[in-house]
């Protein structure tokens, strides 16, 4: 099997292909890569949310696959919102619209704001499951919080 390790850095480098060159574009960028076998016997009240838990009952049993791709999606958006927003796993919801496509629900004052600037995607293998999420903050926005690898730059 191949290391899940080796795979993120590998799609890590691949995406950061697909952003713009242009160093005035700030964008978050998350990616997680996670093995189904740890979701087997996780508490899951835990970690998802009781949407995400009914979610992957009632339309995939108790799949541990599921599960492991939601957390992943989770994993991925904190990623790629957290040099912008003081935001935690908690505050991040998994939901999916009515083609089952990801969508992001945030329980954060800001979340009107940024759930529709947020995109993510999940994929599957027998054994792997791994998201992306991208995060474009709205250039015009007056509240905009800038990018910064210093603890002072992450507040407006």
């Amino acid at each position: 099997m191949p290391d899940p390790g080796i795979i993120s850095a590998e799609l890590i480098r691949a995406v950061e292909r697909l952003l713009p060159a242009d160093s005035t574009t700030t964008m978050g960028v998350g990616v997680d890569v996670e093995e189904h076998v740890r979701f087997r016997h996780v508490k899951v009240d835990a970690l998802f949310t009781p949407g995400e838990q009914e979610h992957c009952r009632r339309w995939y049993g108790r799949s541990s696959g599921e599960f492991a791709g939601i957390w992943c999606a989770k994993e991925a958006v904190f990623k790629a919102l957290s040099p912008f927003l003081d935001v935690g796993l908690r505050d991040i919801e998994i939901g999916h619209n009515q083609t089952g496509e990801p969508v992001l629900r945030l329980h954060i004052p800001e979340s009107m704001l940024v759930e529709r600037r947020v995109r993510i995607s999940v994929s599957r293998t027998s054994s792997l499951a791994m998201a992306v999420a991208i995060y474009q903050p709205d250039p015009d926005s007056p509240n905009r919080i800038q990018a910064c690898s210093e603890d002072h730059c992450k507040t407006p």
